[in-house]
């Protein structure tokens, strides 16, 4: 399925762009679904991890690619900038495992 995003100008260059540029999903011929499936398993999978094959087997990829998906998922997560926190902040529960504490 092929879904035709939206173009947009730059007012200074008058480049034209879309919503996934300067994205993981730049340039990439893999449907938004994937990706989403990929990155929901990366952060919110199991705390032990979720494997390549896993996930490949979830999105219908190829082992390949799907090591590809997850490298960039990896190196956009290490890129993102360190900034403290400011002001009021407001966080989900966090559960932790029994075998997973630290004492």
């Amino acid at each position: 399925m092929f879904i035709h995003l939206q173009r947009y100008t730059c007012k200074d260059c008058k480049k034209t762009f879309n919503d996934k540029a300067g994205t993981v999903l730049h340039y990439q011929h893999i449907s938004l679904g994937n990706w989403m499936v990929a990155l929901w398993l990366f952060l919110c999978g199991p705390l032990s991890g979720t494997s390549i094959r896993f996930v490949s087997q979830a999105t219908g990829r190829t082992y390949k690619t799907t090591c590809y998906m997850m490298r960039n998922i990896m190196r956009k997560i290490r890129d993102l900038p360190e900034k403290p926190l400011k002001g009021t902040c407001e966080t989900d529960e966090a559960y932790i495992k029994a075998g997973s504490k630290r004492g």
